[in-house]
């Protein structure tokens, strides 16, 4: 089911129907505050002796709290909350990171390095899928068409841009450039930032909004 068109009226919102077992006739969406917690935790590391001091396992479990919190809203968070459960556990490999030069570091360990960050890309971009189109339907649930707006361009963005770093971040490693990959890490700050803006201004928007006429 694809992106509806600005200003139409929003109906049929996944598990909309649910607010007919309850009093409530406006979002808790409180969930996204958890997520834009976690997410943060999980893009920045600050290390002492290789140990993380934000591990990034936290993070994941409380964007797992936040997207099961909402997934009421939209069947696409409880889908989000088990990728983040599966990624808290994963994650766990990066508590503790011995920090290596990169010209030190062996082809061998290049290509595993490189597909790995194949597959983190697909995965990241999975999570940004079901967080945008989630939130989306919960816009759909208020009629809040300026989050709906907001929702689509950042998953318009987040398509190419978080290609493009990874591109950059392993043609670095590859390379062994170090340019590129700087390149790569101050795109992916400027990205986190966008991403917690939209999180916040998502929360800001619709949490305690009303439900709109239909959709209760």
């Amino acid at each position: 089911m694809g992106w509806k068109r600005a200003g139409e009226r929003f109906t049929n919102a996944p598990y909309a129907g649910r607010y007919g077992e309850s009093r409530d006739q406006y979002i808790d969406f409180g969930g996204m505050s958890w997520i834009f917690w976690g997410y943060l935790i999980t893009a920045v590391s600050f290390r002492i002796n290789g140990f993380d001091l934000l591990p990034s396992p936290v993070g994941f479990v409380l964007v797992a709290v936040g997207a099961n919190g909402l997934s009421m809203y939209s069947r696409r968070f409880s889908t989000l909350t088990t990728i983040a459960i599966v990624a808290a556990f994963v994650s766990l490999t990066t508590v503790y990171q011995a920090v290596i030069p990169i010209h030190s570091v062996s082809d061998g360990m290049v290509l595993l390095l490189c597909a790995l960050g194949i597959v983190n890309c697909v995965v990241h971009l999975w999570f940004l899928y079901l967080l945008f189109r989630g939130t989306a339907d919960a816009a759909k649930l208020v009629d809040n068409v300026e989050v709906w707006q907001s929702s689509s361009w950042m998953w318009a963005t987040a398509k190419w841009l978080v290609v493009l770093l990874t591109i950059l971040s392993l043609a670095g490693l590859a390379l062994r450039f170090f340019a590129l990959m700087l390149l790569a890490g101050v795109g992916g700050i400027v990205w986190t930032i966008m991403l917690l803006v939209y999180c916040r201004k998502a929360y800001n928007r619709l949490h305690r909004a009303p439900i709109a006429d239909g959709q209760g």
